[in-house]
């Protein structure tokens, strides 16, 4: 794996050493640099807000390669929940992030590094300890890749990226609430693999062949168009499959899901005090008797996530959301969620205070399993049909 990553980061590399050569490098006054960049916001790592990043990240020139900004983020969360799974614990204090971010932002070559540790708290699925994540996941190194900016409207990147799929993202300081959703758990979030984009105006196309949940393999085509209909209002619409069939299993490559496909479709408003990001999405597990899928199997929901900022310390943000798996609880053995035929919905509240880079936010969350098949839900033996969590992080963004 760690070979393949290489290859990718010198493909990528050798890709933008050529663009390098063919165009100029821009300085800081020069209009071909991005205004993110000229204010001293990133692009990268996105967070969805109200969490802000420190807007003027540590930064220095390393000669041609131009100019290197430095950021990172350590966050603590403390976790007591009802009802934990028989391989979890009613309570939890660790590190939530303890990462570091290099990157070079702008200009026709530019790179992403992140590196650390990190927990994945998500509703209605078992908590485990950071290292534990970290290690069995995507590693110390989750984020690693180059990208070269091929003309004004092209751009290739390679190696371990985001996932173009949108909704909620990996790590709990880039979503509203600390804990990502029931939704998030039928996607895939982190990638190996190449992407091309096309952006024009206010329209970008995106292409990518990977390995979608992180299987080593690149059988998965994923797909995606943002269009923003203006300053305040964009929507994107994500599609994506595994176009072989993959028996690798894992706990970043969970079988059913490995070998599926997904539809996703996310509005996008920010104004003002507002942030609002409703979305939908439909994900479907073909049968397949040699991997020991024996009934097909399809989850759709939907999730909307809103957040509202009283002071520019003080926010609130909140998420709901219901998800249900195709076929009757009596028949099929295939389970995307709670069992065949169950459903679930979720609700999420997120008070959150931040003054300049330091925060903390206390979060409750509650799961009511549907129509659930003994043994898939929560509780030691899996026959309880609720689960509660109180959640409190906190830490700094610099």
């Amino acid at each position: 794996m760690r070979q393949w990553l290489i290859a990718c980061a010198l493909a990528g590399l050798s890709t933008s050493v050529f663009a390098y050569t063919a165009v100029a490098a821009a300085d800081d006054d020069d209009d071909s640099v991005p205004k993110t960049e000229k204010s001293g916001e990133l692009e990268q790592p996105t967070i969805s807000g109200p969490l802000k990043a420190d807007p003027h990240p540590a930064s220095f020139k390393a000669g041609p390669i131009g100019k290197i900004n430095v950021s990172g983020v350590v966050t603590g969360y403390g976790l007591l929940q009802s009802n934990p799974y028989p391989d979890d614990r009613t309570g939890r204090i660790d590190f939530s992030n303890l990462q570091m971010i290099v990157q070079k932002a702008d200009g026709p070559f530019q790179f992403y590094l992140q590196t650390g540790v990190y927990s994945i708290p998500a509703i209605g699925v078992p908590n485990s300890s950071t290292i534990d994540t970290t290690s069995q996941t995507y590693g110390f190194v989750p984020l690693i890749y180059a990208k070269a900016k091929l003309s004004d409207e092209f751009s290739l990147q390679g190696g371990q990226m985001p996932s173009l799929f949108s909704g909620e993202r990996t790590f709990t300081f880039q979503n509203m609430n600390v804990e990502q959703g029931l939704l998030f758990n039928q996607a895939n979030n982190i990638n190996k693999g190449l992407q091309i984009a096309y952006s024009k105006d206010s329209t970008v196309i995106t292409a990518s062949l990977n390995d979608g949940f992180y299987s080593d393999r690149l059988t998965w085509l994923i797909g995606s168009i943002v269009y923003k209909l203006d300053d305040e209002n964009r929507v994107s619409f994500s599609a994506g499959a595994n176009l072989d069939r993959s028996s690798h299993e894992s706990t970043a490559t969970p079988l059913l899901q490995n070998n599926s496909s997904i539809y996703n479709i996310t509005y996008g408003y920010k104004s003002g005090p507002w942030i609002v990001s409703p979305y939908i999405q439909f994900t479907h597990v073909p049968r397949d008797f040699t991997l020991g899928i024996s009934e097909s199997a399809s989850t759709y929901g939907g999730a909307l996530l809103a957040s509202y900022s009283f002071t520019s310390q003080i926010s609130l943000a909140g998420r709901i959301e219901y998800i249900a798996q195709s076929g009757k609880k009596s028949t099929g053995d295939t389970s995307l969620l709670y069992g065949p035929g169950s459903k679930a919905f979720s609700a999420t509240i997120t008070p959150i205070f931040q003054v300049d880079r330091y925060f903390v936010r206390p979060e409750y969350s509650y799961v009511k399993a549907i129509n659930s098949t003994s043994g898939l839900a929560f509780g030691k033996n899996g026959d309880r049909k609720n689960q509660s969590r109180f959640v409190m992080e906190t830490g700094i963004l610099f």
